[in-house]
């Protein structure tokens, strides 16, 4: 594994000028605040997720596709959030977040079955059985991934260790006009 110390500037600079170019100067801003509070959480998306998210703030896929896509790491998504969706004690809110999510899912014949058998179960409603699998259907195709412009180094499954501006090890306080990084507090020792 190799490892790379970037700064947050650095980061969506160097790895997403190719993505973030097209969007309005507000939409780039706004994923480049979203990066920004991944990366102060110690979390840098890759290539994948930020062409994901522009293609949510671009109306290319809807959000629920994208939290769909998100959910999906291993396959087993549908049934996560079926489980989650089981929860009686889930808020209204959740709960059409939810939907939302589930209505995400590429339609086939057999997430068509499974919608219509967790209805049987009394889980969905009728009615939501009908909204899940019409919003499916009607969900756009999601676009091709770009390739990686050869002047954009390969992050490839590095891991990415997060430091400020400086060698003193601050974290970045992110300027949300311009995505500049300022001096912010020490980062807490770790590995």
């Amino acid at each position: 594994m190799t490892t790379a110390a970037l700064s947050f500037d650095e980061y969506w600079r160097l790895y997403f000028p190719d993505l973030l170019s097209p969007l309005a100067e507000d939409d780039r801003r706004m994923i480049v605040e979203l990066l920004a509070s991944a990366y102060l959480d110690g979390e840098l998306p890759g290539r994948e997720t930020v062409q994901r998210v522009v293609e949510v703030e671009r109306g290319d896929i809807t959000e629920g596709q994208y939290r769909a896509w998100a959910i999906d790491v291993d396959g087993d998504g549908v049934e996560l959030v079926i489980d989650r969706l089981r929860d009686r004690e889930a808020t209204e809110s959740t709960r059409g977040r939810d939907l939302g999510i589930l209505a995400g899912f590429d339609y086939s014949d057999a997430f068509a079955a499974r919608v219509r058998a967790v209805g049987a179960d009394g889980v969905l409603t009728a009615d939501e059985v009908r909204d899940v699998l019409q919003t499916s259907l009607r969900n756009p195709p999601f676009p091709a991934l770009r390739d990686r412009p050869a002047d954009v180094p390969d992050l490839g499954f590095a891991r990415v260790l997060l430091v400020g501006d400086r060698k003193d090890g601050t974290v970045p306080n992110i300027d949300p006009d311009d995505g500049a990084a300022t001096d912010g507090p020490a980062l807490p020792p770790g590995d």
